[in-house]
């Protein structure tokens, strides 16, 4: 592909980036690695002259391209964080605005207001990777050093593109740098989402032969990608192309190519499943068995104010990404039935009672312990609350849902300590349990209901969940499938996509955002009475991203409909 081929003005973020890319870019120093590899402040300047003549130099141009990967990024930047789209979704309620959800709600997104965080991001990414495979094969050294980078860089571009492509559809596909005297307002066009994704599959499978395994990676190189995190962005995007809102007709040979790509991951035998308490798979270690890859937060620089923004103002949080009802009664309890369920066992009178494990590891509810007390989301008969309530500390910040979230919260951080309180962390892209649910839902669609079960109870019946095994078939299945898929994979930006890919926001996203009232009476019993916080309003132009404004201003590149 030339860059004849595919020329689109890249925006103001891109035109920057070409003058920035050496001088602004570099995040280590030639002297090597740590820990923190990818969040680490500059530490010095390099001439574009050196940088490429010294692969030491040219790892360090490649090491802060890892930092636009999906993770916990500060709210209100350029990008968009894992807690944003939960919002999006039904997951979240996200009370100070993060991520523009108000525009979302109210159905007023649009070019104008939406939409250039991800399309400018992930293209000023894509230039200086270009720019890379433009450089990397003139620069003399360790050839082993000099593959595995290329698989680096083949890594995230593939990635990048498969972000762009899951957002925007049709997209630019371009893999020339871009020169400062190039004719940007030319246009190229939209490449057709499936011929990018093609692209993408090829690009992930090079990435493949360059790559090293889990196994071969050094500790001190956790974050950095390997065969199975490449594998696993093939998996996600072959899923997403199956799905109906790119697959309307069901073609099943992309059916298979998507089982095939998920299995592909659980067949490298590099991961298992975690088999302890559901809170300790995402804050109990740095790193475990079940990560495939995921975004590392280390030191005290650029480390995310995740507490604060989750915990209740009770301990000085903001309340700021609380649990929408309707996600916390999804939830079953723990004999596996639904709580609308007769049968279940659910008392709408103690609603927090016997439920599935993985609810008290994700949802933090009135009378739950954290950080040392019960959390008080009650208010009494003459209306005062609790200290996690608008009558307690900063009432601005109380929760409006009635819950916080426990998941991805540590709760052995002091807040007072600021960022020094901080523990190192990994925000993970991809578990082997998404990998499995990929595989059981792309068996379910090729008609093998009996392997697709397998795969689901595999995920369900672990002690992680304690789930009994579903013994469903036909359409009831896939139901347990996308509730699975639900629960396990909460929080990890995936609701939002599924909802998507499966085109049912219709059904989930009209639904207004729900919270819990909860009344304490002096004899001790507590009363809850649920209420619609906000109105939701779905546009099915939603299902794609808009280019945004300023871009379309400056290129003939057609529009997504309904913008």
């Amino acid at each position: 592909m030339t860059r004849n081929a595919f020329r689109i003005e890249p925006g103001v973020m891109m035109k920057q980036a070409m003058k920035r890319l050496v001088l602004g870019a570099m995040t280590l120093s030639a002297a090597g690695c740590s820990d923190d590899i990818l969040d680490l402040q500059p530490l010095s300047q390099y001439s574009d002259a050196l940088v490429w003549n010294d692969l030491n130099l040219v790892q360090a141009y490649v090491n802060p391209l890892y930092n636009s990967i999906r993770g916990l990024n500060n709210a209100g930047s350029i990008h968009v964080s894992f807690l944003d789209y939960a919002g999006y979704a039904d997951e979240s309620y996200n009370r100070h605005n993060y991520g523009g959800t108000n525009a979302l709600y109210s159905g007023a997104w649009n070019a104008g207001n939406f939409g250039s965080q991800i399309w400018n991001n992930r293209y000023d990414m894509i230039q200086r990777l270009n720019i890379f495979f433009e450089r990397i094969g003139d620069v003399p050294g360790d050839d082993a050093l000099r593959t595995r980078l290329m698989g680096e860089a083949r890594f995230l571009r593939a990635y990048y593109y498969a972000e762009l492509a899951k957002h925007y559809g049709d997209v630019p596909l371009i893999t020339d740098p871009f020169e400062l005297g190039d004719d940007y307002a030319a246009g190229i066009g939209r490449t057709p989402f499936d011929d990018v994704v093609q692209w993408v599959t090829s690009e992930l499978d090079q990435a493949v032969t360059e790559l090293p395994s889990q196994s071969e990676q050094p500790d001190s190189d956790l974050g950095r990608a390997t065969t199975g995190a490449a594998l696993a962005v093939k998996a996600d995007l072959l899923l997403y192309a199956a799905s109906p809102l790119h697959n309307s007709g069901g073609d099943l040979a992309k059916w298979t190519a998507a089982s095939n790509a998920a299995r592909a991951v659980i067949d490298l035998g590099e991961y298992s499943l975690f088999q302890g308490d559901y809170y300790d798979l995402t804050m109990g270690s740095f790193w475990n068995s079940e990560i495939i890859f995921g975004r590392i937060y280390a030191g005290l620089y650029n480390t995310p104010n995740s507490e604060v923004w989750l915990m209740t103002n009770g301990f000085g949080g903001w309340s700021a990404y609380t649990p929408q009802q309707q996600f916390v009664d999804a939830y079953r309890m723990a004999n596996g039935l639904p709580i609308t369920d007769p049968a279940s066992g659910y008392d709408p009178d103690n609603p927090y009672v016997g439920r599935e494990a993985r609810f008290y590891g994700t949802i933090l509810h009135d009378g739950a312990v954290s950080r040392g007390r019960e959390l008080e989301f009650w208010y009494d008969d003459e209306g005062q609350g609790g200290r996690d309530t608008g009558h307690g500390i900063q009432p601005w910040n109380a929760s409006l849902t009635g819950h916080a979230f426990r998941k991805f919260h540590d709760e052995e951080r002091d807040l007072a300590a600021g960022r020094a309180g901080f523990r190192d962390r990994v925000w993970p892209t991809f578990r082997l349990s998404e990998m499995y649910l990929s595989y059981a839902e792309a068996q379910y669609e090729l008609g093998n209901d009996g392997v697709a079960r397998d795969y689901l109870n595999d995920v369900r019946t672990r002690p992680t969940a304690g789930l009994p095994p579903s013994t469903a078939a036909g359409p009831a299945l896939m139901d347990d499938i996308r509730e699975e898929r639900r629960i396990e994979l909460a929080l990890e930006s995936k609701r939002y996509f599924d909802l998507l890919r499966w085109q049912l926001a219709e059904e989930y996203l009209n639904d207004p955002a729900r919270g819990v009232n909860i009344t304490r009476h002096a004899d001790g019993t507590r009363s809850y009475e649920y209420f619609e916080l906000r109105d939701r309003v779905w546009n099915p132009a939603y299902y794609f991203w808009p280019i945004p404004e300023s871009e379309m201003q400056r290129t003939d590149l057609p529009q997504n409909p309904g913008y």
